[in-house]
């Protein structure tokens, strides 16, 4: 498989992106991006598998309870399944606590506070891309400045040709050279 930035959505979610990009052209400046470069230099968000991957080479097994702190994946299911296979165990906002209470405040405060609650108190916390949001810098420097525990920051940029060259059938020494990213 040929994982892209991009080429990694179905024909339907390439659409809405394209979209979106439409938009963006006509009310802001041109830019010149070809996924697959900037996939090689680590601007690409981690996938849910890669993820996985990631976890599994620092020998976190799948007993391991990992909390998701996010919305709506875009790609959705067809993202999850494999990270969910490597860590059945999984929760988010509207898994962990008075579920009717959260369950109707999904899109609300509640479940975003839940969300920043139990990643600053978790005993290890891995945000997955610092792209716009402020929320994993937030959490990061709350988590600092109290001393609490473990802050797992994957190199996108380090990762990059590791998981291109699994891509590609290269997967000797992988969980290695990823521990030794790490």
């Amino acid at each position: 498989m040929n994982y892209r930035c991009f080429d990694i959505f179905t024909p339907q979610e390439q659409k809405t992106l394209k979209t979106l990009r439409k938009y963006r052209k006509e009310n802001f400046a041109e830019k010149s991006l070809v996924y697959s470069e900037r996939r090689a230099i680590g601007k690409c968000p981690l996938t849910p598998e890669e993820v996985g991957l990631i976890l599994r080479a620092m020998n976190f097994d799948n007993s391991t309870r990992i909390y998701i702190a996010a919305g709506e994946l875009f790609g959705g299911e067809r993202f999850m399944k494999p990270f969910r296979t490597l860590f059945p165990h999984l929760e988010n906002h509207s898994t962990v606590g008075p579920s009717d209470e959260l369950v109707e405040n999904t899109r609300g405060l509640l479940g975003s506070a839940v969300d920043y609650m139990v990643c600053l108190l978790a005993d290890i916390f891995m945000p997955t891309y610092d792209g716009p949001s402020n929320f994993a810098n937030n959490v990061m420097g709350h988590r600092l400045y109290y001393g609490f525990r473990t802050i797992i920051q994957p190199d996108r940029k380090a990762l990059a040709p590791i998981f291109i060259d699994r891509e590609n059938g290269r997967t000797a020494g992988f969980e290695e050279a990823v521990r030794h990213v790490m």
